[in-house]
């Protein structure tokens, strides 16, 4: 009685290793198949949502720590962005000055700009390109912003005003999130935003509105203050 032959999709043994088994009344070598790779730490569910709000949360602490007045040296030392500390070499100021929210409100809306339209941005780009991402629409929006301030000391001859923008400080997220809702618009131009809750707006146009906002001198001057 020959052995009856395993599924098709068991087999791994050519057509003339398996006609011959049959005749002798033998079953043919059949390799295990092999077992499926791991799952990877970008795809896995969950995940790239838990970057997004790893990077709110990071927002969260700094802004509770600036709360706290034991702390305030500190972090005026290490989170706030100034000509002067990057002349002192503390270049880390860059990018830790967007995590720097000094007012509720401030935080408040950076953080539903980025949870509004980053929230995809880790899925479909990756968890590190997503983090390469906002940091380096921090480190863009530091730098420009200390090419203008450098800018306006050159142009000003009075030593005390030159002192008072070489010690100007600046705080915010505002260049990292406008770097994440242009990737998410430019990934998804079409997707309708509504512009103040009220006028709907394709989100390419909103991400250009988003960077002229970003970049009128009444608005770096309030986040300035803030």
């Amino acid at each position: 009685v020959l052995a009856q032959p395993p599924p098709h999709h068991m087999l791994r043994a050519t057509p003339r290793r398996f006609a011959r088994g049959l005749a002798f009344g033998r079953r043919p070598h059949v390799r295990p198949p092999p077992p499926p790779p791991p799952p990877s730490f970008v795809t896995q569910s969950g995940v790239p949502e838990l970057s997004l709000f790893s990077v709110v949360g990071a927002n969260m602490v700094v802004h509770a720590f600036w709360q706290d007045r034991r702390w305030q040296p500190f972090m005026h030392r290490h989170f706030v962005l100034s000509l002067e500390s990057v002349r002192r070499r503390r270049w880390h100021t860059m990018i830790t000055s967007a995590f720097s929210q000094l007012s509720p409100s401030h935080l408040l809306t950076n953080m539903v700009m980025l949870s509004f339209f980053g929230l995809s941005l880790p899925r479909r780009l990756g968890v590190p390109a997503f983090a390469t991402l906002y940091l380096a629409g921090s480190v863009v929006s530091s730098s420009a912003w200390l090419a203008e301030q450098q800018t306006l000391r050159d142009r000003t001859s009075a030593l005390r005003e030159r002192a008072e923008i070489q010690a100007a400080g600046c705080v915010g997220a505002s260049g990292a999130v406008a770097a994440c809702v242009t990737g998410a618009c430019i990934l998804d131009p079409g997707r309708r935003v509504y512009l103040f809750f009220l006028v709907p707006i394709p989100a390419i146009g909103f991400a250009g509105w988003r960077l002229d906002r970003a970049s009128d001198p009444e608005t770096q001057q309030q986040q300035q203050q803030q």
